[in-house]
C-alpha cells in the first residue's frame, strides 16, 4: 500500500508519507515475515515540526504540493519475525520480533517506481518504491542515525512492524509512540549503510552492531509498576555493548554496573535462519540455564518479585516470553544475593573498625580481646577473599558464564553460616 498527493502544478502524482507499506510472507504461512514502511517526505519534517510528518493529514490536503525532486526518503522501519515455524498464532495478532528504524535524507528515487496503469484516470503513473525490489533497499539505506527495538516479552502485535518510541533518543517520523514497557532499544548516532546484527554470548541475544547505548524497562507484567532497567553501554567504541547498569524499580542510583565481554558473532539477517537458531538452540539453551542458575540462587536468598516471574514464565504462551520472565527473575535473584554479601562485608570487624593490635595475627573467627569491636588479620582476610567472590560472581554473571558462576557461588560460606541474612 502507498500514498501520493495529486500535483496541479505538474499534473502528476508525488510519493507522500507512508510510501509505501510494504509485507512479504516468505513461506506462505499466511503471516508477515518482514515489514518495510518508508516514510517519503520533504527534508524539513527531519528537522522535528512535526514529529510524524507521514501520518499528519493536514500535509496530505494541503494546498500546495512539494516538487517531487525534493522529496527524501526520511525514515525507513524495517521488522522482521522470527517466530518458531510453522507459526500458529492467532492472524489478527501479526506479530515482530525486532526491527530497525533508519532515519536520513536519501533522495527517494529508486528504479521501477514509476507504476503505469492503464485504467486508472488521468494521470495514469503513480510513483512508489516497487515491491519487487523486496527489502534490499532498506539494507543498504544511508542512515544518519538507527534505532534498534526487540519485544522481549512478546506483548506487541501491530500489523505496521514493531515501533521505535518517542523517549530518550529522538528518530523522526517514527510512528506514533507505541509500547513502553519490555521493549529492548538500541541506538547508534552514527552513520552507516548496512543493516548488521551480532549475537552475545554474555546475554544470549542479537543486538545492532554499532549500537552506542541501550536501554530496556522492565514492568507492568507481574504488577503495575516499573521493575527494573537494564542500561548498556559501548565503552570502548569498537561497535558493541560491553557495560551494563542495572536499576530497581524508578531509582535513579544503579544497584550493579558491570563490563563484560559480549563476545559477539556475526549473525545473518536471514529469517529461515534467524528462526531456526533462535527457537531452535539460543531460547531451549538459555531457558535450561535460567532454570539452573536460579535454583542455585534459590538455595541461598529469597525474593517475592523473583518467585512472581517464576509463576509468569510457567504461564508464558511462547518460550521467548518464557526466557525473559525466567532472565528478569534470576536478576532479581542475583540483585538479592549481592545485597547479602555487601552486606556480609559491612558486618565483619574490618569494615570500619580498629586493628585489635594483641591479636592482630591471630585468624581465628572469635571476638577479639583487645580493644572492643577491633579486627585481626583473619577479620582482613575473611573480608578481602569475600570481596573476591563477589568480584567473580559479577564478572561470571554478565558475561555469561554460568558455569563458573555456579562454581563460585558454591564457594560462598552456607546460608546457615551467614553473619547477615537478608531475604
Amino acid at each position: 500500500i502507498y500514498i501520493d498527493k495529486y500535483d496541479a502544478k505538474t499534473n502528476s502524482w508525488v510519493p507522500l508519507s507512508e510510501c509505501p507499506f510494504s509485507f512479504w510472507d516468505t513461506d506462505n504461512d499466511g503471516r508477515t515475515d518482514v515489514t518495510l514502511r518508508v516514510s517519503a517526505t520533504p527534508p524539513e519534517a527531519l528537522a522535528r515540526k512535526d514529529t510524524d510528518y507521514a501520518n499528519n493529514y493536514d500535509y496530505m490536503w494541503a494546498g500546495e504540493t512539494v516538487p517531487a525532486r525534493q522529496i527524501v526518503a526520511g525514515n525507513m522501519r524495517l521488522s522482521f519475525n522470527i517466530d518458531a515455524r510453522p507459526r500458529s498464532g492467532s492472524l489478527d495478532e501479526p506479530h515482530s520480533n525486532f526491527s530497525f528504524t533508519l532515519v536520513g535524507h536519501e533522495p527517494y528515487q529508486y528504479p521501477g517506481m514509476e507504476d503505469f496503469n492503464p485504467r486508472r484516470r488521468p494521470p495514469q503513473t503513480t510513483v512508489h518504491m516497487p515491491w519487487s525490489l523486496r527489502w534490499e533497499p532498506a539494507l543498504e539505506y544511508p542512515a544518519e542515525q538507527a534505532g534498534f527495538t526487540w519485544d522481549e516479552a512478546r506483548t506487541n502485535f501491530r500489523w505496521e512492524g514493531q515501533f521505535w518510541i518517542y523517549e530518550r533518543q529522538y528518530l523522526a517520523n517514527t510512528g506514533s509512540p507505541t509500547e513502553r514497557w519490555n521493549m529492548r532499544r538500541e541506538f547508534s548516532p552514527d552513520r552507516s549503510d548496512r543493516r548488521e546484527l551480532y549475537f552475545s554470548a554474555a546475554d544470549e541475544r542479537y543486538h545492532l552492531k554499532g549500537a552506542r547505548e541501550g536501554w530496556m524497562e522492565v514492568g507492568h507484567l507481574v504488577d503495575e509498576g516499573k521493575d527494573l532497567e537494564f542500561r548498556w553501554w559501548d565503552a570502548s567504541g569498537r561497535g558493541y555493548l560491553d557495560t551494563l547498569e542495572v536499576y530497581r524499580g524508578n531509582s535513579t542510583e544503579p544497584a550493579w554496573v558491570q563490563h563484560f565481554d559480549s563476545r559477539p558473532q556475526p549473525a545473518t539477517l536471514d529469517v529461515t535462519v534467524l528462526a531456526q537458531q533462535y527457537n531452535g538452540i539460543v531460547l531451549p539453551r538459555s531457558i535450561a540455564v535460567d532454570r539452573q542458575v536460579i535454583a542455585a540462587l534459590k538455595e541461598r536468598v529469597t525474593d517475592t518479585l523473583a518467585a512472581q516471574y517464576e509463576q509468569a514464565a510457567d504461564r508464558a504462551g511462547s518460550l521467548e516470553r518464557q526466557r525473559y520472565c525466567l532472565d528478569i527473575a534470576r536478576t532479581l535473584y542475583y540483585l538479592r544475593l549481592r545485597d547479602k554479601v555487601m552486606a556480609e562485608e559491612a558486618s565483619n570487624p574490618y569494615a570500619s573498625r580498629p586493628v585489635d593490635k594483641q591479636r592482630f595475627r591471630d585468624r581465628s573467627p572469635e571476638t577479639a580481646s583487645g580493644e572492643a569491636n577491633a579486627y585481626t588479620l583473619g577479620d582482613s582476610e575473611r573480608f578481602w577473599s569475600l570481596v573476591r567472590t563477589l568480584h567473580r560472581l559479577d564478572g561470571t554473571y554478565a558475561n555469561g558464564d554460568f558455569v563458573a558462576f555456579r562454581a563460585t557461588l558454591a564457594q560462598l560460606p552456607p546460608a546457615q553460616e551467614s553473619h547477615a541474612l537478608m531475604h
